[in-house]
């Protein structure tokens, strides 16, 4: 039978609508698996956005490349030559500690964490376990400058740091839910960081702050989506160390140079500094925020292509279920316009002629949550559609009652 046979109000074959049904429930299962990864993906592009935009006070840092300068002071054995190492590292604890406080930023993870030791030797977990390490502890800890800790006081005012002595070795930000692990922690920080030097955990001042402080970290290491998934974290133990404060240590200074590379540094001090501390090694200077606010912008960009998208598959989709609606409602029209004339109420008549397609979204909402788990969205949009089937079938419904007459005459296009 044709469509306009339908549209006529004449005897249609019902397996027409049926297959209309059909592909109107499987674009509707389609559409709300696709709202429900668009929902995500805005969700994530939204967080990285807002994170991302703490790059904007680190604009003037820069990162430094250094070329390596060991091979002409190494023996045949392969050894380095120790007076060279104890002036290289000298060297660099002078570049470092002429930056002071806050001309530049360093954050480092544990390097303790359980997913970087599961594959370690045995022997060396048995170390660890003697020396009392609980690996656990190093998920959440980081060894930060206090350079960092001041640009987390200018990006998070709520945060709180206590007001701890700025000319000590250093400080341990410790969350509440943390403060039972205080010698916990300090065994991992004295293995991992200060195992050979004289100074110790228990010469950093503790600092108690308030459970579910965030900590931005300025992470430039790793590859994209590294680099987004750990710029922030949440409940960090923060190990400041004060490098301005801290004395020769011989044992302590090799480690200088991991700063050098892992820092970044106040770019128009970068030269100076270098001149100064006698560093014969740099290579060059890249400004890291450029990157990451570039991939911001990229992010805003597809952002708002998704956002677009999902507006036109919205309206389309609602156009789809307005035309079943509408059709549906034509095949009625008549007898809506005979019942209003007699004043019967035609409610019953319209929920039965939509059951078919309030069920069908019914289940496959319910089939969407079972294979997707995403229950809010879900309900969303079924609620939409619930709306706009009770909405057009109302607006239809007047339309049918105010040209009844025209209708009962056959005239079925003014619905």
């Amino acid at each position: 039978m044709s469509a306009v046979a339908v549209l006529k109000n004449k005897k249609s074959n019902p397996l027409v609508l049926y297959i209309w049904l059909f592909g109107i429930l499987l674009s509707c299962f389609i559409f709300g698996i696709t709202v429900s990864e668009s929902v995500k993906t805005i969700s994530k592009s939204a967080q990285e956005i807002a994170v991302l935009g703490n790059w904007k006070v680190a604009q003037d840092y820069n990162t430094i490349t250094w070329f390596e300068n060991t091979a002409a002071h190494t023996d045949e054995n392969h050894q380095l030559d120790a007076d060279f190492m104890k002036e290289s590292s000298a060297k660099q604890r002078t570049f470092i500690q002429s930056f002071g406080a806050d001309n530049w930023l360093y954050s480092e993870s544990s390097s303790l964490s359980p997913e970087r030791v599961e594959y370690a030797p045995q022997e060396f977990k048995q170390e660890l376990t003697n020396n009392g390490v609980d690996t656990k502890l190093a998920e959440k800890l980081f060894y930060v400058n206090t350079g960092l800790v001041d640009k987390n006081k200018e990006l998070n005012s709520q945060n709180q740091y206590g007001q701890p002595n700025a000319d000590g070795v250093g400080v341990l930000y410790i969350p509440s839910s943390q403060m039972v692990n205080i010698e916990g922690i300090r065994k991992l920080i004295d293995y991992e960081y200060f195992q050979y030097s004289s100074f110790k955990a228990e010469d950093f001042e503790i600092v108690e702050v308030p459970d579910g402080q965030k900590t931005f970290l300025f992470n430039h290491k790793g590859e994209q989506d590294e680099l987004f998934a750990k710029q922030e974290v949440i409940d960090a133990v923060l190990v400041q160390i004060n490098f301005q404060n801290l004395p020769e240590d011989a044992a302590f200074d090799g480690k200088y140079d991991v700063f050098a590379v892992n820092g970044i540094f106040k770019q128009d001090l970068i030269k100076e500094k270098i001149d100064q501390a006698g560093l014969t090694n740099f290579s060059s200077m890249t400004k890291v925020s450029e990157q990451l606010l570039l991939a911001r912008e990229t992010i805003i960009s597809q952002l708002t292509g998704t956002v677009i998208a999902l507006a036109m598959l919205v309206l389309a989709q609602f156009f789809i279920i307005y035309e079943y609606i509408s059709t549906r409602m034509k095949q009625k029209a008549k007898k809506i316009s005979l019942q209003s004339l007699l004043g019967t109420s035609s409610g019953m008549e319209i929920f039965q002629s939509l059951l078919p397609l309030i069920l069908g979204i019914f289940f496959v909402s319910l089939l969407t949550i079972l294979m997707r788990g995403d229950f809010v969205v879900t309900i969303l949009v079924g609620f939409l559609y619930i709306i706009e089937i009770s909405a057009m079938s109302g607006f239809a419904f007047l339309q049918v009652k105010k040209h009844r007459v025209q209708i009962i005459k056959g005239d079925f296009e003014i619905v």
